[in-house]
């Protein structure tokens, strides 16, 4: 007659639940090793939320500079050049929200800006309009430690080329990659300038003014996506979904019931995300000296020309994100930085 090993040895075989336990602990276990290595642990300024995201972005620089590239090849001849009056507009504005955001999180000033060019031309003069006057600017030391003394998230920011690529199109939208690269579609500007918004504007202290919040609105919540270091966090967030969602379930459940339940999540993390820059843009604005109530008085604009709302949304609808914009709490904060910054006083993002 024949025995197994684990009979022979006196062993019981481990049930099925133990096996796959075993094996999820294992993984779990790798995981934990990779964020203790890899992970880093920050507050996010201006919204103070704590995140988990990947201490360094390789992953994402190189996966962006990918779409980067693809972007040029494929707007080709809608670029439109840093000389531009669209270019000298949006440049000086870009200009405004990071040297703002510099001096709100008391930063030197050693970034450089520009307005991407498909041509080689000479812009030294545009790149010094861009960055602020005084270039390497020194702003003493602020508190750095948030929320259970965790350390805001600010290094990957210091020294950064914020560089925007200016596509002449109808879509009515801004996106940001990673690494301070921002593409700016000039639809909004389009559809800013129409005779139906002047008509729909009423409380802007000029047509020109809504023109820069428009823009205003647009990039501070880009240059909001990077500060907040959205793209790193989305790297961390799918290893732990994958870890403690997918491998554990997806045999036993299928892939369609995953991917649903993935579909569901990352649209609520997205929106959540959404919202976030929402803040910090705001913030942003009044850093840069813009009026912070424009940030509300934009998105309700943009939600007039249609922004839906549902479970897989990677969105907020407009409407919903001006309602959160002109919450007292929010607008009180913002205006605290603006009447600062009109009255030639320092200011700080870190509460």
């Amino acid at each position: 007659m024949c025995y197994s090993s684990q009979a022979s040895n006196g062993e019981e075989p481990s049930s099925p639940f133990r096996e796959w336990l075993r094996i999820r602990m294992r993984s779990v276990g790798k995981c934990v090793v990779f964020v203790m290595i890899f992970g880093s642990l920050q507050v996010v300024p201006c919204s103070d939320r704590v995140h988990l995201v990947l201490s360094t972005d390789l992953l994402s620089k190189f996966f962006d500079r990918v779409r980067w590239e693809n972007y040029q090849r494929k707007y080709r001849g809608k670029i439109l050049s840093p000389t531009s009056p669209e270019g000298v507009r949006v440049g000086k504005i870009l200009g405004k929200i990071l040297e703002g955001m510099y001096d709100g999180l008391g930063l030197q000033h050693d970034y450089h800006a520009s307005i991407y060019s498909p041509e080689k031309i000479d812009c030294d003069h545009f790149s010094m309009a861009v960055q602020s006057d005084d270039g390497q600017k020194k702003i003493s030391p602020q508190r750095r430690d948030g929320r259970f003394g965790i350390r805001y998230g600010t290094k990957h920011v210091e020294g950064m080329n914020w560089e925007v690529m200016l596509v002449d199109s109808d879509f009515h939208n801004a996106e940001y990659l990673s690494d301070g690269k921002i593409v700016f579609y000039t639809g909004v500007l389009t559809l800013a300038g129409s005779e139906e918004s002047r008509r729909m504007i009423k409380h802007a202290d000029s047509f020109d003014a809504f023109i820069d919040a428009v823009i205003a609105t647009s990039l501070s919540h880009e240059v909001g996506h990077g500060l907040a270091h959205h793209k790193a966090e989305l790297f961390m967030r799918g290893l732990w979904l994958h870890v403690l969602l997918v491998s554990p379930f997806l045999r036993h459940v299928g892939m369609l019931p995953i991917g649903l339940l993935l579909a569901l999540i990352y649209s609520f993390l997205s929106r959540r995300d959404e919202l976030e820059a929402d803040h910090i843009g705001m913030m942003l604005m009044a850093a840069a000296g813009y009026n912070p109530r424009y940030a509300p008085m934009v998105r309700w604009w943009h939600s007039l020309y249609g922004s839906d709302e549902n479970a897989f949304s990677t969105h907020p609808s407009c409407e919903r994100r001006a309602k959160i914009l002109a919450q007292d709490e929010m607008v009180k904060q913002a205006m605290d930085v603006y009447k600062k910054v009109k009255a030639g006083q320092r200011f700080s993002f870190f509460n």
